[in-house]
């Protein structure tokens, strides 16, 4: 997860981020813990990377590409914010983060 669709500051960070981190979610418990513990990799990844996009947000939680690309990638984020929270009882600070309250 070292391409630039996950490092870079625009909506497919978010895209890609939350994505993997959902689908990682979604599989870990049913694989080898090998395969698991590489899922956890990308969990921690997704919940970091997403970052590169998130500091792109205004204070008031407007977004450089517009409002289609910012629903559109923070659609995905909300998924993987939500599948965080049924997996692991914990948001990771998302809910928090004041420009993305805005946002929304």
């Amino acid at each position: 997860m070292k391409d630039w669709a996950v490092t870079c500051n625009h909506n497919w960070s978010v895209v890609c981020n939350a994505g993997f981190g959902a689908a990682s979610l979604g599989f870990m418990n049913d694989l080898d813990s090998d395969k698991a513990a590489k899922c956890a990799i990308m969990i921690a990844q997704g919940i970091n990377d997403v970052q590169w996009a998130l500091d792109e947000l205004g204070d008031n939680g407007s977004w450089g590409e517009g409002v289609d690309y910012s629903q559109y990638g923070f659609l995905h984020l909300v998924k993987f914010i939500a599948a965080l929270v049924e997996s692991t009882g914990d948001d990771c600070g998302f809910i928090d983060f004041e420009p993305l309250k805005n946002n929304a």
